[in-house]
Parts: C-alpha cells; structure tokens; sequence
C-alpha cells in the first residue's frame, strides 16, 4: 500500500528498500542523567522532527525543531539540553564533547528509505533492472549487517570518550514504551495521512487494538 501511495503521488517514482543507520536511538543529556522517563521533566531537548516534540512533551519536557548542522553549538551553549540519535550520529557529531549521558531507552530506530526515480526506473532495459534490484538487495543485507555488528562498538567507544552510557532495565524500557507509543499514535492522528495505511500498519504488526 504504501509503495504504490507512493509511486501514485510521486510520478513513478519508487521505493526500493528502506535501510538501517545505526540501530536505536539514544537520549543524550548534558548535566542530567535519564533513567526513566520522569527524568525528562522540564528539560528542553532539540527536535528532528514534530513526532519527536510530541514525544519529548509527551514526557513532561520540550521539544525545539533545530538543524543537524546547529545540533553541536545548540548543546554547547545551552539552548537545548539534550537530543535523541543512534550512536553513529553522536560520533559523527562529536556530540561526545557537550554530552555528558547517553541512554539507551530504544524508542525510536534509525532508518533511511531508499528511493529510485520513476522515469530513470521506466528507462531500464529488461536486463538491467534485475541487476539493480539484486544489487539493492546485497547492498542493504551488507549494511544492515555492518550496523548491528558496530552498534556495541560505537557505545563502547562513546563510554571510553567521555559519556556515561545508561542502559535501563526491561521495567524501564518499559516505562517509555507506556508513553512513547500512544504519543506517537496520538501525533499520526494528527496529520494527513490516509487512516487506512494506520490500520494496515498497525494489524500487520498485530497492534490494531492500539488504535482504539
């Protein structure tokens, strides 16, 4: 449903596998450490996007929209405290620098969708399109499997380069489960999205109850 919603409102254009970053996300905090989500009470944390500032005021803290490239002097400088990204992202930010925790609360995945343009698509031979989709195919298996074999790397070098990594336990996880998920669901009522794609998503996932 949703590659062919997609091809729809695109032109052609389609989406040819979805791709992993870098494992969960993880909250990383200046001066207070998280454990459960009462910690987040009237902290102010940068935003990717309005599903997180639905999240982060969904724990009792705020949520400001600011840009990657902005991400470093924003935590630095104190405009916001604290920010969620996989442990990649927090190397390749140096965010290690101006963030003293990180937490492990598994709330959100790390992933890309990789698209392909509908006329260039339509102009592959018959032969040439196997190709692509074969190399599609190895191209994401390699990539997923080099992210799950670094993600403990990251979190270790992270731990040895100033962080103090918080890894709560299966009751905890728990607790940010019990706000994360109807949070997020409360936000995608918000938006214009055909409920029909919800509900599918959701019984695939065997969660329909959910939306009641």
């Amino acid at each position: 449903m949703v590659e062919a919603a997609f091809a729809d409102r695109t032109g052609g254009s389609e989406i040819l596998a979805v791709v992993e970053e870098g494992g969960f996300l993880a909250f990383t905090s200046t001066d207070k450490a998280i454990h459960t989500p009462a910690d987040f009470d009237g902290m102010k944390f940068r935003a990717m996007d309005p599903s997180q500032v639905a999240l982060y005021e969904a724990m009792g803290a705020s949520g400001t929209p600011i840009p990657w490239t902005e991400v470093y002097s924003a935590l630095q400088t104190g405009v916001v405290e604290g920010q969620m990204n996989p442990p990649l992202y927090i190397i390749l930010g140096s965010l290690n620098e101006v963030q003293k925790y990180m937490t492990r609360a598994n709330v959100q995945y790390s992933m890309q969708f990789l698209v392909g343009n509908g006329e260039w698509l339509a102009s592959l031979s018959d032969d040439e399109r196997p190709v692509l989709e074969a190399a599609v195919v190895e191209a994401n298996n390699k990539t997923r499997a080099k992210v799950q074999a670094t993600v403990e790397e990251r979190v270790t070098w992270l731990a040895e380069n100033g962080m103090e990594v918080i890894t709560p336990t299966a009751d905890q996880l728990a607790e940010f489960q019990k706000i994360g998920q109807p949070s997020f669901i409360d936000w995608l009522g918000t938006q214009s999205i055909d409920q029909s794609l919800i509900e599918a998503a959701f019984a695939d996932l065997g969660k329909s109850d959910l939306l009641k």
